[in-house]
């Protein structure tokens, strides 16, 4: 037969703080129940209210609150995504100070146990997502990168969220411009991005992380030209929690090509645990090579690097961000012509270049590596056999050898 769909009315709350470092643990709210009217029966509809106290703040839970002590305060708002069971809230209402907040649930054959996720993967309940791009957020972290769970038996006995990401928090003085921070786990059989599978003991959720797939990476962008200086440039990046032996490695890359490597968490603490803030030392920016490397992002950085070469910069060096989305070159093909005499490095990075309707290359004599090129290429010229990269191949001894390209 035919269930009657009911409601469920839920006043839920994020954990209530972030700890800084491994040494306090978290201060979780004490909750507090409010009302309770009985847990649904088939064709019934039900009402349970609970209440978990935090401090108050005008943050919402995009912002990571004032420190006090140890602690960051992180709050609900209002645009924040929970589903029940694989089904997404049909409404969210964050409470006043965004402490607790009320969803409401529509959905038949609701049954213990009760999984509640933030960030989780649709139609799932317990699959989670790490985003693969992170953007900045000043004073905070990108929220979608932030993914959190509660799982219950019993809906009367209040609900509160537990985090499964660590927050990392970077400093960062110097006199340039960053633009992206790569984060890859040196230890290729773990991840930081892509859908994670949470454990669960006795039937309820249990935080333990599983990543469907190894080696997934987070590219963090600030969204334009960060101008550092002797002032501290600090942002927070979400990971997984777990352990990353060999570290972290970071890739940061500034608006002139330069790029510095970085590595955390290679000693002998490299375990990141749920719910915890760990800050790491100030660095200085100091770009390991700026001369004769053109980063390409966009159609504009390849028109630049283009123009370079055309300038009689032959032997410029270029790499496609790992953050470079494949890169459509339509918009400048009509004014395109071939490069001529290219004598350097070109790392395509295992990107894809589209919509040139000429060979990217005159005569090539530098390299290109770990490009694929998808354009239709025409000619009114007889005699003429070009391929897609080239007219044509002569080998150079000019080659300017950039580590790490």
């Amino acid at each position: 037969m035919n269930m009657k769909k009911f409601y469920t009315f839920l006043s839920i709350v994020a954990l209530a703080a972030l700890t800084v470092g491994c040494a306090k643990e978290i201060d979780t709210a004490k909750d507090e129940l409010v009302s309770e009217e009985g847990l649904a029966q088939p064709g019934e509809e039900t009402t349970v209210t609970v209440v978990l106290n935090v401090p108050e703040s005008p943050d919402t839970k995009t912002t990571l609150g004032s420190k006090t002590g140890s602690t960051y305060p992180v709050y609900w708002s209002s645009g924040d995504v929970i589903t029940l069971n694989g089904t997404a809230a049909s409404e969210f209402t964050p409470a006043s100070g965004n402490a607790s907040a009320t969803a409401k649930f529509k959905m038949t054959g609701l049954a213990a146990p009760y999984n509640f996720l933030y960030n989780g993967v649709s139609g799932q309940s317990n699959q989670v997502t790490f985003p693969a791009n992170q953007a900045y957020v000043a004073n905070g972290f990108d929220p979608a990168a932030m993914p959190m769970y509660a799982s219950v038996s019993n809906l009367g006995s209040g609900i509160t969220f537990s985090h499964v990401a660590s927050l990392l928090k970077f400093s960062f003085t110097g006199e340039k411009k960053i633009d992206s921070v790569t984060l890859t786990a040196v230890d290729g059989s773990m991840s930081l991005s892509g859908t994670f599978t949470i454990g669960a003991t006795g039937g309820l959720l249990n935080g333990s992380l599983t990543p469907a797939s190894a080696g997934g990476a987070i590219n963090y962008n600030f969204g334009g030209h960060i101008q550092l200086s002797d002032t501290p440039f600090v942002f927070y990046v979400a990971v997984p929690a777990g352990t990353y032996a060999g570290g972290i490695a970071l890739e940061v890359v500034d608006n002139d090509s330069g790029h510095m490597n970085v590595t955390v968490l290679d000693g002998s603490s490299n375990t990141l645990a749920a719910g915890k803030v760990l800050e790491f030392d100030n660095v200085t920016y100091i770009p390991a090579k700026e001369n004769n490397l053109k980063q390409i992002w966009n159609a504009a950085t390849f028109q630049e690097f283009v123009s370079a070469v055309a300038g009689g910069n032959k032997t410029l060096n270029a790499r496609l961000t790992k953050d470079a989305a494949s890169i459509d070159l339509s918009s400048i093909a009509g004014s395109f012509e071939s490069i001529e005499d290219y004598k350097g490095i070109f790392d395509g990075n295992g990107k894809t270049l589209s919509g040139l309707t000429k060979p990217m290359f005159d005569n090539l004599q530098g390299v290109v590596k770990n490009l694929t090129l998808n354009s239709t290429i025409s000619t009114t010229e007889t005699g003429q056999h070009w391929g897609i990269f080239a007219k044509q191949i002569t080998p150079s001894l000019e080659v300017d050898d950039v580590p790490g390209l």
